[in-house]
């Protein structure tokens, strides 16, 4: 029995790597960053795109970025769906499957796809409208290679950047207010860390908002014109170099503007997750460490039986 067991495990490390998915890449219309700019692809190795299978089809649903090879940081809510009972529903990792290394969609080559071996969500994580703790690691069958993406270093744990920080965002969408054509290349927007106080004021005024809690932070485009919209959710807020935010509540698109043009966005603050995001990494590395373990004693056993026989 143990030795099936053994054989079934090792099975599924071996096999794993060949289940991405050969499809085409469809994107919903209100699902990306407008008004944003076309990247210049190498400075942005860490963005993903998080996507759901259904057939032969996979369908952008969530931003997110690589903070290893093996494990991307993305928000809690990209992880389930609610029902229409008010129910969160979770999603089955084999639906979902991680792209990353290119600025096209549409370059899908076998180094460019990752299926997912699991996903953890913060053990506190509140569902809307409060969206408490929502941010979540989703773990990786294979590491992507080295040479295709660029994982991103966290922030400092317990840091806070200062007001008017210049950071950025980056995401695959639709290039202008109203588009029902997604664009194919990855867009970025400049943002600026908006003021704590003045944005939870902002919300507080807003009917149907939840609060500004400490462990979230807010950015607002420059412009007023830029901004993520309701697939964008799990991109990342990258300043000075480190991963800042997580988006969890974007603008929808701008579609409030004519009636508050400055209304930020509001992303989980990634340092004060720091420890957390430690150890579920951690746990993970060692699972994966334990399997190849596995799969090792199989091979040998294989071979020595052989030798055997």
């Amino acid at each position: 029995m143990m030795q099936k067991i053994i054989y079934i495990l090792s099975l599924t490390f071996v096999c794993s790597y060949g289940g991405t998915l050969d499809s085409t890449v469809t994107n919903s219309a209100s699902e990306r960053i407008i008004n944003g700019q076309n990247s210049t692809h190498q400075e942005y190795l860490y963005a993903v795109s998080i996507q759901r299978i259904s057939g032969n089809v996979a369908e952008h649903a969530c931003g997110g970025a690589l903070i290893t090879y093996r494990h991307v940081l993305t928000a809690a809510r990209c992880t389930y769906s609610i029902g229409s009972a008010g129910n969160v529903i979770p999603i089955v990792t084999s639906e979902l499957r991680v792209f990353a290394g290119a600025d096209l969609l549409t370059n899908t080559s076998n180094d460019r796809i990752r299926n997912v071996a699991n996903y953890t969500v913060h053990p506190n994580h509140i569902v809307q409208p409060s969206h408490v703790n929502d941010i979540a690691i989703l773990n990786l069958i294979v590491p992507f290679p080295e040479t295709v993406v660029r994982p991103l270093p966290l922030a400092a744990a317990n840091s806070t950047p200062a007001d008017f920080t210049v950071c950025s965002v980056a995401g695959w969408g639709a290039r202008t207010v109203g588009s029902t054509t997604p664009s194919a290349v990855l867009q970025i927007s400049s943002t600026y860390i908006y003021n704590h106080d003045t944005c939870a004021a902002i919300f507080h005024s807003v009917q149907n908002l939840g609060n500004v809690l400490p462990t979230m932070i807010c950015a607002a485009n420059f412009n007023a014109l830029a901004a993520n919209c309701d697939g964008d959710q799990g991109n990342a807020l990258v300043c000075d170099g480190a991963l800042t935010g997580v988006l969890f509540l974007p603008t929808d698109c701008l579609k409030g503007v004519s009636i508050n043009p400055v209304i930020p966005e509001i992303y989980t603050k990634v340092s004060n997750y720091t420890t957390w995001i430690q150890s579920v990494t951690s746990s993970s590395s060692a699972l994966k460490s334990e399997i190849f373990a596995v799969l090792i004693l199989t091979i040998f056993q294989g071979i020595f039986m052989k030798v055997a026989n």
